[in-house]
């Protein structure tokens, strides 16, 4: 009994540990923007204007930000941009780590509950789907539950929210000079 439930905390352990990724901050200068983000990533950029543009990156320079917005190529030049947010990481990855770590408890689980020589097909299908299933769902939620865009670009003496998104923050700071 002793090792099955040494088993579930690994498990549980390591599914939380995934939950607990920490935020860099953002970069305050163009030149950084191409090691924080990927061409084809989902972009949230707020201009100088206060207008909103959602898309997907095109390029980046460090005199400029492309991306595609409603199947319109757009480029802002980089003293019009005042926040580039990466946004929408989808569920997919957090399932795939779930369902990894759940199929392997569910090696280990029968290992240990069973004679491996003696379970029948069902037992051990029934074991790897179970607890496989179980971990991902447990993955997908961690997931969702983590906040998902991350401010990676924030222009020198601009305001900035913080927890919440672009849309509710849960606190705002202004920083002017």
């Amino acid at each position: 009994m002793f090792r099955v439930r040494t088993v579930f905390v690994v498990v549980g352990t390591a599914l939380l540990t995934a939950a607990c990724g920490a935020a860099r901050a953002p970069a305050t200068s163009f030149e950084a923007l191409p090691s924080r983000l990927e061409i084809g990533k989902s972009v949230v950029v707020d201009d100088a204007a206060g207008q909103q543009h959602r898309g997907r990156l095109v390029r980046i320079t460090p005199d400029a930000i492309a991306f595609r917005e409603d199947s319109v190529e757009r480029s802002l030049a980089s003293a019009d941009v005042r926040r580039v947010h990466a946004c929408c990481d989808s569920l997919g990855n957090g399932a795939a780590i779930g369902l990894g770590v759940g199929m392997l408890a569910g090696i280990l689980t029968l290992g240990k509950v069973l004679n491996p020589f003696e379970a029948t097909t069902d037992q051990v299908i029934g074991s790897l789907i179970l607890l496989g299933g179980f971990g991902a769902a447990a993955g997908a939620a961690i997931d969702a539950s983590n906040h998902k865009d991350e401010l990676v670009y924030l222009a020198p003496g601009v305001t900035a929210s913080v927890g919440g998104g672009p849309k509710r923050p849960l606190l705002t700071v202004t920083v002017t000079w």
